[in-house]
């Protein structure tokens, strides 16, 4: 009977289960994103070391391949990686409109599959060197690998040939490698550069820069962490209007405490007729749900609390906004 009441709760909450996996996707992207490089690079390692011993353990059709066209190939494999790190031109972008995962994604299966065609030409090379596939291992190993380059043919004449487009046989095989060598080379050393400069491209203040270094905050800390930051860098005494100035903002828990000072000889004498009849705290709800970085807040499970004093500190009004409260 229990097990009947778990697979039917299971059931219950699958459409939930669903709706809720694209953010912990991104969550884990976020997380990949705010890695140190060398974690990042160990992790695309690991990816491509995967895709490696897929390939060893997958039976191909035996071919084999002399230096110059392995050369040739892996140079334009090569390439083809660099090349596709030119997503990350659009990480900002995507961390703002909730696709990073995408860009993530699009980098686990470009390593995966960069293991899985390494491995495979250096089969191809290894059966021209040797006559089995054994020294194909040498394509994951740094330094190593070089031997795959320079290893002679065992014999002139192979007994099975590969069918490698003529562009790579022979001589013109070391010059398309050099080439794509060369371009990938290029390519890195431009890539590396523009993304150094990105930062720059939206300066400090943008919406799309600070929208996006809070969400990938809070994915990457501790929600109590991240709203006593922004209690502690919050200018005090800014005016939100004429007559009402954000006094200050502390950290709680999971709750931003927002205090305001109403100068009522400023504001309009009804001003007890709107709070009676709730207009104001409407006005409250709709400005927290409109402003996107509060948003970001209540959507990670921040109650904000917006407390409304008169300039002697007598309380006027205090409402608590929570995800409800926009309706989500």
């Amino acid at each position: 009977m229990q097990l009947i009441e778990d697979i039917t709760r299971f059931i219950e909450d699958m459409p939930r289960i669903i709706e809720g996996l694209p953010d912990v996707i991104e969550r884990m992207a976020h997380g990949f994103m705010a890695m140190p490089d060398t974690e990042r690079w160990a992790i695309n390692y690991g990816l491509f070391l995967f895709g490696a011993i897929v390939a060893a353990f997958v039976k191909h059709r035996r071919r084999v391949m002399r230096r110059q066209q392995y050369f040739a190939f892996m140079a334009l494999l090569v390439l083809a990686v660099v090349a596709i790190q030119a997503i990350w031109f659009f990480v900002l972008e995507a961390r703002v409109g909730g696709y990073l995962w995408v860009l993530a994604a699009i980098n686990v299966v470009s390593m995966l599959l960069f293991g899985w065609y390494s491995y495979r030409l250096a089969k191809a090379r290894s059966l021209d060197i040797i006559g089995n596939e054994n020294h194909a291992v040498f394509a994951v190993l740094p330094v190593l690998n070089l031997l795959l380059f320079f290893r002679k043919s065992k014999s002139d004449v192979s007994a099975v040939q590969s069918d490698t487009p003529p562009p790579q046989i022979g001589g013109p095989g070391g010059v398309t490698g050099f080439t794509a060598l060369i371009a990938a080379v290029v390519l890195a050393v431009f890539i590396s550069n523009r993304l150094d400069d990105r930062p720059i491209l939206l300066a400090p203040g943008h919406p799309m820069e600070s929208v996006a270094k809070l969400k990938s905050l809070l994915w990457t800390e501790d929600l109590s962490k991240v709203l006593q930051l922004i209690a502690q860098h919050t200018p005090h005494s800014v005016y939100v209007d004429e007559a009402t100035a954000l006094l200050h903002q502390k950290a709680s828990g999971q709750m931003l405490i927002r205090t305001y000072v109403i100068d009522t000889a400023d504001y309009p004498s009804h001003t007890d007729e709107l709070l009676q009849a709730g207009l104001f705290r409407a006005a409250v709800e709709h400005q927290i749900c409109s402003y996107p970085h509060l948003l970001l807040l209540l959507k990670e499970g921040t109650l904000i609390r917006e407390i409304f004093d008169d300039p002697d500190g007598n309380r006027l009004a205090h409402y608590d906004i929570t995800q409800r409260s926009c309706g989500f």
